[in-house]
């Protein structure tokens, strides 16, 4: 596939410093040279509240606030590192979560996380007000739309259902789409995470199996995909990783596939989409970016970013944060400003409308 050999390509020169296509410009760019630090500070952690396990990140009333899904709990920080606070604790009653996944800011100056069990909100500081239910849709992450007013689940593929669905803060739902491909195999629900973020009315859905993003108008209801060129996800062979694989089996072909990620959205018209590719030299995961253009007239053209092994879990104007671990287990924030702009972006693969 043309598209698939482009990507390559560009992972290529991205490892090796920029390459030059056909007419000249680059394909890919290191992640030196496309972001440049603004600080790295030391997250301070507890021994009553260590950090487990930091899988998102929401920016709240200017404060930054993690969510660590293993300890079922949001930490709460300032721009310095300090711990301001701890929101929830493990548990099933109102403000305790069961592995949360998600946070964002939404209208009237609530936070909303979404756990197993559904869609929590608070009022600042840390304030319970309600929860609804999301745990049946398989709700995997959601974005705020909108202006905040709607929230949009993200779920597990589930055949003649839809992948997506737009709630109000009430829990209502309020529209839905994408319907879900075929599962193939067994594993095939289970990897099928949609990473969602939205632009402006756009609403931007990564979808890990097919390696595409998917922009719905939420405006118009005109929709279109944009092919990234990652290969698309193949399922195993039964006999390579059969129902009874262990975790750690399952884990350790996981981590060898090529996954789309969860998006994070630059502005009203670009989004930054990572997925992480296997590294068999360092024997572990790394990251790329690909930053794609969603709007109607640039929609398509891109420039993949990396390898680095900086996850962003937030953007707010032109910085982005990311969570690190350290080499002596602690965790560090790391702030970035994106230096590539958009006349730099190559054309890409073209949607389809």
């Amino acid at each position: 596939m043309i598209v698939e050999a482009a990507l390559l390509v560009a992972l290529a020169a991205c490892e090796g410093g920029p390459a030059p296509s056909t007419d000249g410009r680059p394909l890919g760019v290191p992640f030196e040279g496309a972001f440049r630090l603004v600080r790295a500070v030391p997250l301070e952690e507890r021994p009553e509240n260590p950090i487990v396990d930091p899988i998102a990140l929401a920016i709240w009333n200017g404060e930054l606030v993690i969510v660590d899904q293993l300890a079922s709990d949001l930490k709460v920080f300032d721009a310095a590192g300090r711990l301001l606070r701890v929101i929830g604790r493990p548990g099933k009653g109102p403000g305790e979560f069961r592995l949360p996944r998600a946070a964002t800011a939404v209208a009237g100056n609530r936070l909303a996380v979404l756990d197993a069990q559904g869609v929590s909100l608070f009022h600042p500081p840390d304030r319970f007000d309600r929860r609804w239910p999301a745990a049946s849709l398989g709700g995997q992450n959601f974005a705020p739309v909108l202006g905040g007013t709607r929230l949009a689940l993200g779920a597990l593929a589930e055949p003649g259902q839809p992948r997506v669905r737009v709630y109000d803060l009430d829990g209502r739902l309020t529209g839905s789409f994408m319907p879900a491909a075929r599962i193939r195999h067994l594993f095939e629900r289970n990897f099928s995470v949609l990473g969602l973020a939205s632009a402006s009315d756009r609403l931007v859905a990564a979808d890990r199996a097919s390696s595409r993003v998917f922009v719905h108008d939420l405006a118009s209801g005109r929709e279109a995909w944009i092919d990234l060129g990652v290969p698309p996800y193949e399922p195993p062979a039964w006999k390579e990783l059969s129902p009874d694989a262990s975790m750690q089996a399952v884990a350790e072909w996981a981590n060898r596939q090529m996954w789309v990620l969860q998006p994070v959205a630059v502005d009203s018209c670009r989004i930054l989409v990572p997925f992480s590719r296997y590294d068999p030299i360092r024997d572990e995961p790394r990251i790329h970016y690909v930053l794609v253009e969603v709007c109607a007239r640039r929609s398509g053209r891109f420039i993949v970013i990396g390898p680095t092994a900086s996850r962003f879990l937030a953007a707010e104007g032109d910085r982005f944060y990311a969570v690190t671990t350290r080499e002596n287990g602690s965790h560090e924030l790391s702030v970035y400003r994106l230096a590539v702009h958009p006349a730099e972006s190559r054309s890409g693969p073209r949607d389809h409308r």
